[in-house]
């Protein structure tokens, strides 16, 4: 619901400059405006000024009077513009442009090519207000006929509505300006509309003027002023002066303007659309942040390799507990995986070659570590039944895995180098004695460490690294606003390791690749940053047209067909939000109730009997047993408490040391509140859990002992107890059923 302009645009009619923060009223003041803040005089922050230093930016100037003092015209003007101009700048800053209630553009009773536009009230770009204090009748023919001459280039090819007119109007069309009732030539400022006329010929015959299109058009008001209301000065002592009568009231007025409609609707800047102009082409956007993701994680699996094989009891370190038990849970993903091809997904790919680089590392481990250091391992013939239990494993994944439906299965090429890379180079310790022939000595060590570093996965790495670079300083030179000084010089410091794939592959590459794809992260994340934190402050929105939008309607022949006024833009006013969200009264109303439980409107059940001064019967008591199931203290223990979602100490320790306090506390604020829930309740005849079952459960479903009604029996209670009981043993027992399942599956695999 945005205006949608087919012209260009002319700037602000009747106001100042068309920049939010430009303009202002400042004239030549002769000094006299001072620099203050607000109050009379200097007063704040000592000097001239608010916090010292040279008062800059002095586009508003208002006139400061004292006695003696000689009054001139531009003195008052001064004062007049100094007034228009603050609300003006108060009006587009604070509500911006559009309608702000009223001006509904409905048929004209009468039919025809009219419509009527009813009182209203609308703001435009400059913060003009724009008040059409009565129903105006608006002639779409002649504003049809303007628009026809004006893109003819002035030539008047007649009307072709000017038989209908003849028989269905025959009073005289006029226009508004600030008063007028029948504005018809729209673009006119307060004239009376020129009569409608048919064109002739060269000849003198009236020429045959060729009927209207169908169309659609676009009704738009137009701020105007008009100065009236001419007084003759009194005479001056300039020689020069000119005894002209000078206007001595400027009215301000509105007027109708029709144009064609067109489909280009331009969408506003907002906040997302300034965040994609800042990350620029989405799909290499898109691109980029893949390559960050996949990127980070592969540094993340460098990370514990590395750390691995710099330990100093590297040789335990690699055949860790923890490295067993991950071995374990990939060989028990790669069981999971199908056996047929055409179930293959994407994720099956990504976890067949992580649970086989898993596999592969401690194959690499064991088979490449020397027997000095065989002997210090203490579990050594686990360690060797955990390779054995892996090489099948990977034996498993060469025979379901496959390879040639990658490429379509993953679509990212980076990601495609590195999962198909991964597999490659960790499929070949499935025979570990070939595999120590093949695989250089460097690449042997990081898989033994628990990743491939091959020399085409260091270049694949170094390709994406190099790209990610080369994007973000495209980026950031093309940025004319930039919060981050520094951000640009750090990402040119980055040095992205070789991509020659002819290099070999070591722990020095690793380390050099590992902080330079972390210092490309960071800097990822600080030019998003930028881009977030600079969008969500608001600019000055620009001021083109300053026409408002009224509706767009349908033109076939002479007639107006259909009207929509949803076309507009709409000011957001509280007063429209009040309309369009009539709950928000009904909120208002339970406040009002619950803060003033007297008011004499209430009905009579919650008055208070004025002659005992009591308020109604004592509530009927309820079961014990039937309180405490659906007491407000059960959510209590369930969400607040050591270990449950809202946790006393973790709310203690985010919150402000203001607002902080105790678990202790925490935990006897929470159940006082619970209790005056149930006391709260109960005085109004129910039970807290009755009120949330009568909001989640439909009210066939809802039973609730209300005062003097037959509570729930003894024996009832008993048997949905029991229910409750057996549901619980039967689960209990399925989970015990699952469990000895996987411990003798998990003993199977170990063997």
């Amino acid at each position: 619901m945005s205006a949608t302009s087919s012209k260009s645009r002319t700037g602000c009619c009747g106001g100042s400059s068309s920049s939010m923060v430009r303009g202002g009223n400042a004239r030549s003041s002769g000094g006299k405006g001072g620099c203050s803040c607000g109050g009379g005089g200097c007063s704040c922050g000592g000097s001239c000024g608010c916090g010292g230093g040279l008062c800059q930016g002095q586009d508003f100037v208002r006139p400061r009077f004292f006695a003696g003092q000689l009054l001139t015209e531009d003195d008052l003007d001064l004062l007049s513009s100094y007034v228009v101009e603050k609300n003006r700048l108060h009006n587009r800053s604070f509500f911006g442009e559009g309608v702000v209630c009223g001006l509904l553009v409905t048929c004209d009773p009468c039919g025809g090519g009219k419509v009527t536009v009813q009182p209203g009230y609308a703001l435009d770009c400059c913060g003009n207000d724009i008040v059409v204090p009565c129903a105006q009748t608006v002639d779409i023919n002649a504003l049809v006929k303007r628009l026809r001459i004006e893109r003819t280039g002035g030539v008047d090819c007649g009307d072709p509505c000017a038989d209908v007119k003849s028989k269905t109007d025959s009073k005289p069309s006029s226009t508004t300006g600030t008063g007028g009732t029948t504005p018809t030539a729209g673009l006119g400022t307060g004239a009376t509309g020129a009569a409608i006329v048919t064109g002739t010929s060269s000849g003198g015959q009236e020429a045959q003027v060729p009927p209207l299109a169908p169309a659609e058009y676009c009704l738009f008001v137009r701020y105007c002023e008009q100065s009236t209301d001419p007084v003759s000065p009194y005479a001056t002592d300039d020689p020069c002066g000119v005894q002209a009568c000078e206007p001595t009231r400027i009215r301000e007025g509105y007027t109708f303007e029709l144009r064609c409609r067109t489909c280009e609707e331009k969408t506003p800047d907002n906040l997302f659309s300034r965040i994609g102009d800042c990350l620029g082409d989405l799909l290499t956007a898109e691109r980029t942040s893949r390559n960050a993701r996949s990127t980070l994680l592969y540094a993340a699996n460098l990370t514990p390799a590395l750390s691995r094989l710099n330990h100093p009891e590297s040789a335990k370190m690699l055949v860790a507990r923890d490295r067993l038990d991950a071995v374990t849970q990939a060989r028990l993903r790669i069981d999971a995986l199908p056996d047929s091809a055409d179930a293959w997904t994407a994720v099956h790919v990504y976890d067949a070659a992580d649970s086989a680089q898993t596999l592969a590392s401690l194959v690499a481990a064991w088979n490449t570590m020397s027997a000095a250091d065989r002997r210090t391992i203490d579990n050594a013939d686990e360690v060797a039944a955990a390779a054995k239990n892996a090489q099948s494993g990977l034996a498993r994944v060469q025979k379901v895995m496959p390879q040639d439906k990658i490429a379509t299965l993953i679509d990212d090429p980076f990601d495609r180098d590195v999962v198909s890379g991964t597999a490659e180079r960790s499929l070949l310790w499935a025979q570990p004695d070939q595999a120590i022939k093949v695989v250089p000595s460097g690449e042997r060590e990081l898989m033994a460490g628990g990743i491939v570093y091959s020399k085409q996965m260091r270049s694949s790495v170094s390709l994406a690294m190099a790209r990610m670079k080369a994007n973000l300083i495209d980026r950031l030179k093309k940025r004319t606003i930039v919060t981050d000084c520094t951000l640009l010089r750090d990402l040119k410091a980055i040095v992205i390791p070789d991509d020659d794939p002819s290099i070999g592959s070591n722990q020095a590459s690793a380390l050099d690749a590992q902080n330079a794809v972390l210092q490309l992260i960071d800097a990822l994340i600080r030019y998003i940053r930028e881009c977030i934190c600079t969008a969500i402050n608001p600019p000055c929105p620009p001021c083109d047209d300053p026409a408002v939008l009224l509706a767009c309607l349908r033109v076939e022949g002479c007639d107006v067909r259909d009207i929509c006024n949803l076309e507009r833009t709409f000011v957001l006013t509280s007063v429209a939000f009040r309309y369009w969200m009539p709950f928000l009264h009904s909120f208002g109303n339970l406040l009002e109730k619950f803060c003033c439980p007297d008011d004499r409107c209430d009905p009579p059940r919650r008055q208070t009997d004025i002659q005992t001064g009591r308020r109604g019967a004592v509530t009927a008591p309820f079961p014990r047993a039937y309180v405490e199931r659906n007491s407000a203290l059960n959510l209590t223990d369930t969400w607040a408490g050591e270990g449950k979602p809202l946790d006393p100490a973790h709310l203690a320790a985010v919150l402000p040391p203001r607002f902080s306090f105790s678990p202790e506390n925490a935990r006897h604020l929470a159940a006082s509140t619970a209790a005056v829930l149930d006391v709260t309740s109960l005085r109004h005849g129910m039970t807290p859990g009755d009120v949330i079952r009568r909001l989640v459960m439909p009210p066939a479903a809802v039973i609730t002992p209300s005062i003097g009604s037959t509570r729930p029996s003894l024996t009832d209670e008993v048997g949905t107890m029991r229910h409750d009981i057996n549901d619980l043993k039967t689960k209990l027992s399925a989970a015990e059923e699952r469990n000895r399942k996987l411990d003798a599956r998990l003993k199977k695999l170990e063997a």
